[in-house]
């Protein structure tokens, strides 16, 4: 895992697991990629009556976010190699506090 987005706290675990089982990966697609899959795992989850709770609930503000994270993460060299990071540690962008948090 190279990065993390925190949207919001989760009641029910088995049933967050089982609503992104439900999310398809859409493989003989051709303009499908990730940002897609997130999409559709984002309105599964949101939709999941009340699975999540202080959560994010627009997914404009949430891929906004995400892109802006991973751009910010590549600026630092994170994916590329170049420099040395502790793997073990996600860098992860908590959204309910607006900041990034080291776990």
């Amino acid at each position: 895992m190279l990065t993390r987005i925190l949207i919001g706290k989760v009641k029910d675990l088995d049933r967050l697991r089982s609503s992104l089982r439900r999310t398809p990966i859409q493989q003989d697609v051709k303009a499908w990629n990730w940002i897609d899959w997130i999409e559709a795992a984002f309105y599964e989850m949101t939709q999941n009556n009340g699975n999540l709770e202080t959560c994010v609930t627009k997914w404009e503000t949430l891929r906004d976010t995400v892109m802006r994270y991973i751009e910010l993460k590549k600026l630092a060299h994170r994916f590329d190699g170049t420099r040395a990071y502790d793997f073990t540690k996600v860098p992860t962008w908590d959204m309910l506090r607006g900041a990034e948090v080291v776990p």
